[in-house]
């Protein structure tokens, strides 16, 4: 049983992470690393996290978003672009020098595409 006065969990515990950490963000920070989200539910939290600096006197344009780990999909990081995502950053395993450049090579190729 909950204690008087104290705050009910969500049903979706997720949504109390995203709630605390983007307010950490917005609150001390200069931009957000939002984890495990992609598509609709990128494009979702991106609108609330807008608004909640907005709410918080801050400029959303001043709290630039990254990515971490996204697809190597043009379409995708498009898609990312016009929600308004600052910056991607691929996640590449260790490798040798004649397997890891060309895919570098591709990511390089990539980012420039899409204006990250």
């Amino acid at each position: 049983m909950a204690q008087a006065g104290a705050e009910a969990l969500p049903a979706d515990p997720g949504r109390r992470r995203f709630s605390a950490g983007a307010r950490r963000a917005i609150r001390y920070g200069d931009g957000w690393c939002p984890v495990g989200r992609t598509g609709s539910s990128l494009l979702e939290v991106l609108e609330k996290y807008r608004q909640m600096a907005r709410d918080a006197g801050r400029d959303p344009e001043t709290l630039p978003v990254t990515l971490f780990n996204p697809a190597e999909d043009e379409s995708e990081l498009g898609r990312y672009r016009d929600m308004g995502v600052a910056r991607v950053v691929p996640m590449l395993l260790s490798e040798e020098r004649d397997k890891i450049l060309p895919i570098l090579d591709r990511w390089a190729a990539l980012i420039r595409r899409t204006a990250h």
